[in-house]
C-alpha cells in the first residue's frame, strides 16, 4: 500500500521516507534562492527541485576498489 504525496498527487512506494530536516544555508544563497524562485512556488519545493537538478547533473562517482 502506497501513500499519497500531497505535492505530486501520485502513489509513493512504501520504502520512500519523508524526513523533516533543517540545514543551515548561507544567507547569500537564500537571497538568491528567493530572488530566482518562481511566483507561486514555496521555498521548500523550490530548494528541493534545485537540489534534485544539482544531484542529477553530477557525474556518478568512480567505483572504488
Amino acid at each position: 500500500m502506497g501513500i499519497l504525496s500531497p505535492q505530486r498527487n501520485h502513489s509513493v512506494d512504501d520504502s520512500t521516507h519523508f524526513t523533516n530536516t533543517r540545514v543551515l544555508i548561507d544567507p547569500r544563497v537564500i537571497a538568491e534562492v528567493e530572488r530566482k524562485k518562481p511566483i507561486g512556488v514555496n521555498r521548500t519545493s523550490w530548494v528541493n527541485l534545485l537540489l534534485q537538478r544539482a544531484i542529477a547533473s553530477e557525474p556518478e562517482p568512480l567505483a572504488r576498489d
